[in-house]
């Protein structure tokens, strides 16, 4: 994994170098860069990071969201019938079961007590989205699938300064792809059983290996 991830950050470097991008954001993170804003490796690493946020957890989202429908035919119709709720269904499909699961690990400075787990100090640490975004005490019957929810409260961007920089685009491109996929495949059902989903092997990624589906007309 690592010797494929410097292969792609060695590939983007070049394209970097070469002048082979469109605009926007990595145009002025190219102009900071040459301004001495910082280094080379940044430059680099933010350009990896766009784009594989951009990619897998965009994909994982809809196809998340997409298995929570069919899972949830109710839902999936309450849908098909008002597709103003895209919006709010989008926002619960990160909350029930979103494209993140843990954060990358920290280190615990000091020993602390957490319910009955007692973290020790150096301790590697893993914060879930997933399990944030079903808290009870945050969120009234947490595991029920609601695109209905008045509020997105949710986590699945992050919170504060580390608030996802492309969550706007994020919405827009689920809201209209699961739109555009209900109104042109209003039977889309799952062609194998729940059991025989595979998941992909990350603590970090959450999403399917594969997400067999049958189309109808």
């Amino acid at each position: 994994m690592n010797a494929a991830q410097n292969e792609f950050a060695a590939y983007l470097d070049g394209l970097l170098q070469a002048g082979l991008y469109i605009g926007g954001i990595l145009e002025e993170l190219v102009n900071l860069h040459r301004a001495g804003e910082f280094d080379r490796r940044v430059l680099v690493s933010s350009a990896f990071l766009f784009l594989d946020a951009g990619h897998d957890n965009v994909g994982n989202h809809i196809a998340n969201g997409v298995l929570a429908l069919i899972r949830h035919p109710e839902q999936m119709r309450a849908l098909q019938d008002n597709p103003a709720l895209v919006k709010d269904a989008a926002a619960e499909m990160l909350r029930y079961d979103g494209p993140v699961d843990c954060l990358r690990p920290r280190y615990a400075f000091e020993a602390v007590e957490l319910g009955s787990q007692v973290i020790r100090r150096g301790d590697k640490v893993y914060a879930s989205v997933l399990a944030a975004n079903r808290d009870p005490e945050k969120f009234e019957n947490p595991n029920v699938f609601d695109i209905t929810r008045d509020k997105e409260q949710h986590l699945a961007f992050g919170k504060g300064d580390h608030f996802c920089l492309g969550s706007q685009l994020a919405r827009i491109e689920a809201e209209v792809a699961i739109t555009t996929l209900l109104a042109r495949r209003p039977t889309l059902s799952l062609a194998v059983g729940l059991d025989e989903i595979e998941w992909n092997e990350s603590l970090l990624l959450h999403g399917m290996k594969a997400f067999p589906v049958r189309v109808g007309k």
